[in-house]
């Protein structure tokens, strides 16, 4: 089966959406906190990986249905290939970098995939600059 480009972008910003716990600091503080275990996983799966905005972005997705359960899949392998490198890498990362921006830019991004969500024409990186920016930001401010 052959997605079209507009399908795959769909599932990219369905993939952001699922992984901006990985990014804005939501899983590490899962981590540090001991809630993050193979006890919690359908905790953090449904309410902090997927949340209502991916099953309603997956559900609204135009297509067939084997193409959304494509899209759905791959979506959710990059999200959790995210969460599991937030949730090695993170607690590490936490020290070196300023948590209460990387909340700001997490929080502005996922406001802005909600409005590319609603049909509000973005452009389709900008949640991950908006992020990226953050982490930039997160670290100068804690190094100075």
């Amino acid at each position: 089966m052959k997605l079209k480009p507009q399908k795959i972008g769909k599932a990219g910003q369905l993939a952001m959406l699922m992984s901006m716990p990985a990014l804005d600091g939501n899983i590490v503080l899962l981590v540090l906190g001991g809630l993050f275990s193979l006890q919690n996983v359908m905790l953090i799966g449904l309410t902090v990986m997927s949340g209502p905005g991916a099953f309603i972005q997956s559900a609204t997705l135009d297509a067939t249905t084997k193409e959304r359960i494509l899209v759905s899949v791959v979506a959710g392998l990059i999200a959790t290939a995210a969460v599991i490198l937030s949730a090695t890498l993170g607690p590490k990362l936490f020290e070196l970098i300023d948590i209460n921006i990387m909340k700001f830019a997490g929080g502005i991004a996922v406001c802005l995939i909600g409005l590319m969500i609603a049909g509000v024409k973005l452009p389709s990186m900008i949640p991950l600059v908006i992020v990226l920016t953050g982490l930039i930001l997160a670290f100068v401010s804690k190094t100075y």
